[in-house]
């Protein structure tokens, strides 16, 4: 979040005008219209990059702060919404609280402004977020980045968890994973440092700052009077407050933003891709972005993390049958069909020690650190529902032109973008646009009865699931279940 260069306050303004003008849905023409991608993925599995590979030049994200671009190019590039770059949901904080003791005095040195210790989102201070067992990983991996604890001590207290989730059977080797990690980017870091002239200063291997996730910001009402002084903490700034109170939460704020993107020509040209660049490891998590695509009309496609191995499965139960019926049952190498194309439409598979490593490498950077249950179980979630829509596929006869090779060539891409839709209660038609099935207005986010659910997700008693230490994340009455959708 880029809080001390961006007007917090004249952007949320801006949204809620947003909201309250009529959407201007573009009409069917003979102009293709740009496609709404949707990333399907654990986090740190390449998403940004693959959607910058595909927009090119015109790649932005959006961050809440489109009034901030040219008119021009936010009219007419691609764009990428997300949850967790939308405002409040992390805050930055200096690496030092998290290093030194709750009753240490000491401030960072730095020189730049900084939140206080005792400032409060949500009824909670960033010191007791800082002190959440849910931290606990990020501080232990900061310790052994800074090299205040061993190997043997890093292992030994991350292996102290008495509450590490017993429905994750490679539990233990997760964890080895993340000791594995954590040493790998060590070595690295003695390996640049040693390949550093004399005169030269090592570079700083941990971050000043550390991005604090705040969860509260993705399910409830933001306020406007906390948003704005954090921007004049930060920047030294001083703005009056607006007269409104509060901002959508995250996630509404993102599906909103979407909806905006997708269907208001005067906004964004219809003609310019969007994408939902979350992780979507569940359905229900991109029905929001099948529906942008429903009223405008877009085109879809998935971006899946294992698409090339999905479609590879598809085409030996499918492809590779009906290439036989009309070729005398010849055989047909599977390296015919792993072409160019559809590598560059699918996020390439890796092992969880490899994701765990980009995690690192992407918090030593940036500051932005996911706990490593949190990838792991997104990795889990993503692999069976991509198992599921795999399965539906090799169960039915895809029609395909007899004369038409290369529409069979890329016939299986299509299946398994199929069944992702129809998993979240739409059907897709043969030009990738999609329309809703009645099955899907009982998940629709509009429902009560999912709004219900959504409820269920930020209470931990009804998830079940990762209270206490097990939380991914510090802050209150959130379980895992939405989280997913983040990063």
């Amino acid at each position: 979040m880029d809080g001390a260069s961006m007007d917090n306050i004249h952007r949320a303004a801006m949204k809620m005008r947003l909201s309250d003008s009529p959407v201007k849905t573009t009409s069917n023409t003979s102009n293709p219209k740009g496609t709404l991608y949707v990333t399907v993925g654990p986090q740190c599995a390449g998403k940004t990059t693959i959607l910058k590979h595909i927009f090119g030049k015109s790649f932005h994200k959006n961050e809440e702060g489109c009034s901030e671009l040219s008119k021009e190019m936010a009219y007419a590039s691609g764009i990428d919404i997300t949850i967790d770059d939308q405002e409040l949901v992390y805050v930055p904080v200096p690496t030092d609280y998290f290093l030194q003791s709750s009753t240490s005095n000491v401030e960072s040195g730095d020189g730049a402004s900084h939140l206080p210790r005792n400032q409060v989102f949500y009824e909670k201070s960033i010191e007791e977020r800082i002190r959440d067992p849910s931290n606990e990983e990020l501080t232990l991996v900061l310790q052994r980045l800074r090299g205040i604890i061993s190997a043997e001590e890093f292992a030994m207290r991350l292996s102290g968890d008495k509450d590490i989730d017993t429905a994750a059977t490679d539990s233990v080797s997760a964890r080895e994973d993340l000791i594995s990690a954590a040493e790998h980017i060590i070595r690295q870091q003695l390996f640049h440092r040693k390949e550093e002239s004399d005169d030269q200063v090592p570079s700083e291997p941990l971050p000043k700052v550390i991005e604090l996730f705040i969860v509260e910001s993705v399910f409830r009402p933001r306020p406007l009077e906390l948003m704005q002084k954090m921007t004049n903490e930060l920047s030294n700034s001083t703005h009056k407050t607006s007269s409104s109170v509060e901002a959508l939460s995250a996630i509404d704020q993102a599906q909103h933003l979407l909806k905006i993107y997708a269907t208001n020509s005067l906004i964004h040209s219809p003609m310019a891709s969007i994408s939902w660049g979350n992780t979507n490891t569940r359905p229900r998590e991109f029905q929001a972005a099948l529906e942008a695509a429903s009223l405008s009309g877009r085109p879809v496609e998935f971006i899946a993390f294992g698409g090339m191995e999905a479609c590879n499965m598809i085409r030996d139960h499918v492809s590779r049958r009906e290439y036989r019926k009309r070729h005398g049952n010849k055989e047909i190498s599977v390296d015919d069909y792993n072409d160019e194309i559809h590598g560059k439409r699918c996020l390439p598979k890796v092992d969880r020690r490899t994701l765990y490593v980009r995690n690192l490498q992407r918090f030593l950077e940036t500051g932005r650190y996911i706990p490593s249950i949190a990838i792991n179980d997104a990795m889990i979630r993503v692999e069976s529902m991509l198992a599921q829509a795999v399965a539906e596929a090799i169960k039915k006869e895809y029609p395909v032109e007899k004369d038409d090779i290369e529409k069979e060539r890329f016939c299986a891409k299509f299946q398994l973008d199929f069944e992702l839709a129809k998993l979240a209660g739409y059907h897709m038609n043969a030009d990738r646009t999609v329309s809703p099935t009645k099955q899907c207005n009982e998940s629709s986010p509009n429902n009560k009865r999912y709004q219900s659910r959504r409820q269920d997700d930020q209470n931990p008693q009804r998830a079940g699931r990762y209270q206490g230490k097990r939380s991914y994340y510090g802050g209150g009455n959130v379980g895992s279940r939405l989280l997913m959708s983040m990063c």
